[in-house]
């Protein structure tokens, strides 16, 4: 429900969920009020320092470690990526994640990453008359491309909300994923250009 109302991928409404769960406060099975899981991620998009993708990727990394880390230390890191993260695109608050999530589990973060490089795919076919495309990248070199393709959609959708008649026969009715597409599109003309 939450992809359709927003548009958005399911992978992403996931990360939404997520968020949503991690700052909301908690309530124990003896009705006590308990607070948020991450509270200095709840503050920050309190407070819109932050958005849902920055607090997306950082409640992801929170989790992803919080078996192997100490409580402390994971309030550390909570409160550093939140100072930290106003001001970052994409990429940049990805490089910092990777960062961190170093520092608070060193002996985890080599090996998958290795993995992860040996993992990323892509492959082309031709099918029907379409290209289809379908691809896994490792973290830091998909983070170049998804903050590519981001941007390209965003100022898209900014050029759709300043067009002067949204109703006109010729406005932009492109859905996100059609969006992505043209980016993708817009780049290797870029790069062949």
């Amino acid at each position: 429900m939450l992809a359709a109302i927003t548009g958005s991928s399911s992978g992403e409404a996931a990360r939404f969920v997520k968020v949503g769960e991690a700052t909301a406060p908690r309530t124990t099975l003896t009705g006590e009020t308990r607070p948020a899981k991450r509270p200095h991620v709840q503050q920050a998009l309190r407070s819109g320092l932050i958005g849902m993708s920055a607090a997306g990727a950082i409640v992801g990394l929170l989790d992803r470690i919080a078996p192997r880390v100490p409580h402390e230390k994971m309030d550390e890191a909570e409160r550093l990526l939140v100072e930290q993260a106003p001001g970052l695109n994409a990429e940049q608050l990805g490089k910092l994640i990777v960062r961190v999530e170093a520092w608070l589990d060193p002996d985890g973060v080599a090996p998958r990453e290795e993995e992860h490089r040996a993992a990323r795919t892509l492959s082309i076919t031709q099918r029907g008359g379409m290209l289809h495309f379908n691809g896994a990248f490792d973290a830091e070199s998909g983070a170049s491309l998804k903050a590519a393709v981001g941007a390209y959609v965003s100022r898209q959708f900014q050029a759709r909300s300043d067009a002067i008649d949204p109703e006109a026969p010729d406005a932009d009715r492109r859905t996100v994923r059609q969006m992505q597409a043209d980016a993708l599109t817009y780049l290797a003309e870029h790069a062949l250009g």
